[in-house]
């Protein structure tokens, strides 16, 4: 992962009032070991920390404006139609897959069923078994595929909050890897965290 905006901080602890161990600029890469209530712990440098997860892009960002505008247009295009490329399965079936593991636990940086998940390690495990490849972070994966409406919101579809993800089961549900103490669960789609930021359709 990439940070995205001119200076951060890497802090001890995952709030805003933490001691600040490092600052980074723009596009330093950083590798991203666990993500939790909208942080991501990263290692760079030697070092550890935490980043708050929407200061992190899959991608290093264009730093000239003016020569960036028409390449992000065409950066854009391509990825959707790389990611709208039918996947095996579709949505019902990615739902249908996923209620299997209603019940695991949450576990911070989890990434299988066998040690439990985290928001993003669940639905990027859900989906490779359909052929899709996501970023690890709710970041990361904000940007896969391609954007829908709410109101045109089909099952299998990525839902997408302020530092969290889901999938939607169709209903104004979702199933998601909720927090520390909890398992993988159905709720309605406004009570799986805050923030709701938009849907990604990605089959």
């Amino acid at each position: 992962m990439y940070v995205n905006s001119t200076s951060i901080n890497v802090r001890k602890e995952a709030n805003k009032s933490a001691e600040v161990v490092t600052s980074l600029s723009i596009n330093t890469a950083v590798e991203v070991i666990a993500e939790e209530n909208g942080w991501s712990k990263v290692k760079v440098n030697g070092e550890q920390g935490y980043i708050l997860s929407s200061l992190l892009s899959s991608k290093k960002q264009e730093t000239s404006r003016a020569s960036s505008m028409p390449r992000t247009a065409n950066s854009t295009t391509q990825t959707e139609t790389q990611n709208t490329t039918p996947a095996s399965g579709n949505g019902s079936s990615v739902v249908g897959y996923a209620k299997q593991f209603i019940g695991t636990k949450y576990t911070y940086g989890g990434t299988s069923p066998s040690t439990g998940f985290d928001c993003s390690g669940f639905t990027s495990y859900v989906y490779k078994k359909f052929g899709v490849s996501l970023p690890r972070t709710s970041g990361g994966q904000a940007g896969a595929g391609v954007a829908v409406s709410r109101s045109n919101l089909a099952a299998g579809d990525l839902i997408i909050y302020s530092g969290h993800v889901a999938i939607y089961v169709g209903g104004g549900q979702v199933i998601h890897a909720p927090r520390p103490g909890k398992s993988v669960c159905i709720v309605p789609i406004n009570q799986a965290a805050s923030n709701y930021l938009g849907a990604r359709r990605v089959l």
